[in-house]
């Protein structure tokens, strides 16, 4: 093994095959599995809104439940899949700004009519403006998918002078 770099307070020891890897912090060096106790949110750009592949966020996009005219909370959901199989994956963490809502194809507008918990992804209307009985809740938003690295370092190739690359990065989302 060659001498190592200092990058950032972590040491990058170079490997015989001209790799090199990004150590742990010496803060949780003492720690098994450091990594994966930190999460983020990632966006994934395959699956990263409520509208179709290419499609523009509409407010009709995702129905997120159906009024009562006492419920005043819906989760936002995404459901995947045609009508034979379908499946709905809570979304938890929308981004800030991008919801839109409507209650039966009609859009309410936020702050005045809805808010959205950014953490959460829970829709909460406000008292007057709870949606009546057997009215559709639709919604259309982007969002980031809770994440985590799955290793405890990553290599970096060192190929050229003052360039790398990354061949792998393993992420795992986190299940809130």
């Amino acid at each position: 093994m060659r001498a190592g770099r200092s990058r950032g307070g972590a040491l990058m020891p170079a490997t015989a095959s001209g790799r090199w890897r990004r150590c742990r912090p010496s803060s949780l060096s003492s720690r098994s599995g450091a990594a994966g106790l930190y999460g983020f949110r990632w966006r994934d750009r395959l699956d990263c809104c409520s509208a179709a592949t290419g499609s523009v966020i509409s407010p009709l996009d995702q129905v997120i439940g159906i009024g009562d005219g006492t419920i005043s909370t819906f989760q936002l959901i995404k459901t995947y899949g045609g009508a034979f199989a379908p499946y709905a994956r809570a979304i938890g963490k929308p981004v800030n700004g991008s919801v839109r809502v409507a209650v039966a194809d009609g859009e309410v507008a936020a702050g005045s009519a809805f808010t959205c918990d950014a953490a959460t992804g829970v829709v909460t209307f406000l008292p007057e403006h709870t949606p009546p009985p057997g009215a559709a809740v639709t919604a259309g938003f982007k969002f980031d998918v809770p994440v985590r690295f799955d290793t405890d370092y990553l290599e970096v190739d060192l190929a050229t002078f003052a360039a790398g690359a990354i061949p792998k990065i393993p992420l795992v989302e986190i299940r809130l």
